[in-house]
C-alpha cells in the first residue's frame, strides 16, 4: 500500500476451489458505487481455476491484492487471515459464491458514519440460485438493532443463516473478538459476541444476494453434524475426539465475559445461556455419547444400545402419529404431506397422499418462497386435497416460510398441533367475506 492513501473499507475474500461463482462475486465487488476499498483475496491452495481468475482481477484493478496459501489451512484460519491483512477502518468478509448489489458498501458505510454506536451494518438478504435468479427474501431482524444488549444477544442465538456476519464491521471492534474459531458454528459465536459490543444496523433494501447451491460448504460440511463438519474449519482436527456443542457453550460464555457490558447485563446474558443448555440438551448428550462410544470395549456396547433405543423411540413416535392422523382424517379423504421422508405412503391407505410440492404426482421439491407455497397449496386444494399434514421433521417450514405459515393459520382451522404433528383442515376456510377471497400476494402483505 506504499504511496497510496489507506482505504476506508477492507473486503476480505477467502476462497478454496471457487471457480464456479467467483467471477460473479469479484465483478459485483469491483462494481460497488463506493470505491474507497481494498479487496484482499486469500486462496486456500485451490486446485481448480480459482488462481487464474483472481490473478486476472488483480492485474485489472490495483485495489485487489491476491495471496495464496501453500496448503489448505482450513476455512476459519483463511477467513481470519484476510482480516489480519486488512488496513481499513471498516471490514467486510465476502464469500466467493455471493453477490453484492452496487450500493451495498455505500449504504453500509453511511450507516456506520451516521451512527457511531453501531458496530455492524448489513443489508436485507435474498437467495439466488445457481443461475443468479432470485428465489427468496429473508425477513428483517429488528432485534439486532435493539439498544438492549440481551435482546441482541438473544436474537443472535437463533439457529438460522448468519448473513449479518457478511456485513460491514468496525475493524476496531472486530479486533476485540477472537474472530472465527476452528470449530463448527463459530460464525454464530462471533455474531453473538459482536452483538454484545453494540447494536447492528440493517439496511431495509435487498442488496446482499446469497447463492444457494449444492456445493456450498455448509452442504458438504453440515454444521448440524459437527463431528464431520470440523474438517472444513480445521482439517487437522478431522476424526479427533470433539465436544462441539459443549465448545459452543464455553465460547458463548467467554464472549459474555470479554464483553464491555455492565455486570448486570452480563448476568442477564448468562441466564440466556442457561436456557440455551436446555434447548441444546440433545446435542450435549450426543457429544457425551460419541465420546463414550470411542472407549475400547465399552464403545460398541453403548453404540448398539443407543441405536436400538433410537429405532424403538422413532417407531413409537410414528405409531402415535398415525393414530392421531386416523383420529382426525377420514379414510376417504386425500392429504398433502410435508414430512421430510418420515412416513411411508402405504401407511396412509386407503387415504390418498399428495406430496407437497407436487408435479405429475411426484415430489417436486421445496417451494422457492412463500408465494409459491401458497399458490401450490391452493392449486392442490382445488384439485381435491382436504388436509395438510406436517410431520415433526418438517416443523421448520412454518418458521422458514413465515408468510405461508401465517396464511395457513389465518385461513384454515388447525385440527391438531403437538410434538409430532400439525394438521390443517383445508375443506373450508374459517374466514369469510373478502378475507377468504384474498390472493396469495395480498395474504403476504
Amino acid at each position: 500500500m506504499t504511496g497510496k492513501p489507506m482505504p476506508k473499507v477492507s473486503i476480505g475474500l477467502p476462497v478454496h476451489n471457487g471457480e464456479n461463482y467467483l467471477e460473479d462475486a469479484l465483478v459485483s465487488i469491483r462494481g460497488q458505487t463506493y470505491e474507497q476499498f481494498e479487496l484482499i483475496i486469500s486462496d486456500n491452495a485451490s486446485t481448480d481455476g480459482t488462481e487464474t481468475i483472481c490473478r486476472k482481477h488483480a492485474a485489472q484493478d490495483d485495489r485487489v491484492r491476491y495471496f495464496r496459501n501453500e496448503k489448505n489451512t482450513g476455512g476459519s484460519p483463511n477467513f481470519n487471515r484476510v482480516f489480519e491483512l486488512a488496513h481499513g477502518e471498516y471490514f467486510k468478509w465476502a464469500a466467493h459464491d455471493d453477490v453484492c448489489r452496487p450500493d451495498f458498501l455505500r449504504r453500509c458505510v453511511e450507516a456506520l458514519e451516521d451512527q457511531p454506536s453501531v458496530v455492524l451494518s448489513y443489508t436485507r438478504a435474498a437467495d439466488i440460485d445457481e443461475e443468479g435468479e432470485q428465489d427468496k427474501q429473508w425477513r428483517l431482524r429488528p432485534e439486532l438493532q435493539s439498544p438492549v444488549p440481551q435482546e441482541r444477544f438473544r436474537r443472535s442465538l437463533r439457529t438460522e443463516e448468519t448473513f449479518p456476519v457478511f456485513g460491514l464491521i468496525r475493524a476496531a471492534v472486530l479486533r476485540k473478538t477472537r474472530l472465527l474459531g476452528s470449530y463448527p458454528a463459530s460464525d454464530r459465536v462471533l455474531l453473538a459476541e459482536l452483538s454484545l459490543h453494540g447494536p447492528f444496523h440493517e439496511v431495509p433494501e435487498v442488496l446482499f444476494l446469497h447463492r444457494e447451491h449444492a456445493e456450498r460448504s455448509v452442504r458438504a460440511y453440515d454444521w448440524r453434524s459437527p463431528h464431520d463438519a470440523v474438517a472444513w474449519y480445521d482439517p487437522d482436527r478431522a476424526g479427533k475426539l470433539l465436544f462441539p456443542e459443549w465448545r459452543l457453550w464455553v465460547e458463548y460464555m467467554h464472549a459474555i465475559r470479554r464483553s464491555p457490558l455492565r455486570v448486570r447485563d452480563r448476568c442477564r446474558c448468562a441466564v440466556l445461556m442457561l436456557a440455551w443448555l436446555g434447548d441444546h440438551r440433545r446435542e450435549l448428550v450426543r457429544d457425551l455419547r460419541i465420546a463414550v462410544e470411542r472407549v475400547p470395549g465399552l464403545g460398541p456396547i453403548v453404540s448398539s444400545a443407543y441405536q436400538r433405543h433410537r429405532r424403538s423411540q422413532r417407531q413409537r413416535r410414528l405409531r402415535r402419529a398415525m393414530r392421531d392422523i386416523e383420529s382426525v382424517v377420514p379414510e376417504a379423504d386425500s392429504v398433502m404431506l410435508v414430512d421430510e421422508g418420515m412416513f411411508r405412503v402405504e401407511q396412509f391407505r386407503p387415504r390418498q397422499v399428495i406430496p407437497f410440492l407436487e408435479r405429475d404426482g411426484k415430489y417436486w421439491g421445496r417451494p422457492a418462497d412463500d408465494d409459491v407455497a401458497i399458490r401450490e397449496l391452493n392449486r392442490l386444494r382445488d384439485a381435491g386435497a382436504r388436509f395438510l399434514i406436517f410431520g415433526w421433521p418438517a416443523f421448520w417450514w412454518l418458521d422458514y416460510y413465515r408468510g405461508f405459515g401465517r396464511y395457513l393459520r389465518e385461513q384454515f382451522r388447525c385440527l391438531l398441533e403437538d410434538e409430532r404433528l400439525i394438521i390443517f383442515d383445508l375443506r373450508r376456510r374459517h374466514v369469510s367475506g373478502e378475507n377468504a377471497r384474498m390472493d396469495a400476494s395480498a395474504d403476504l402483505s
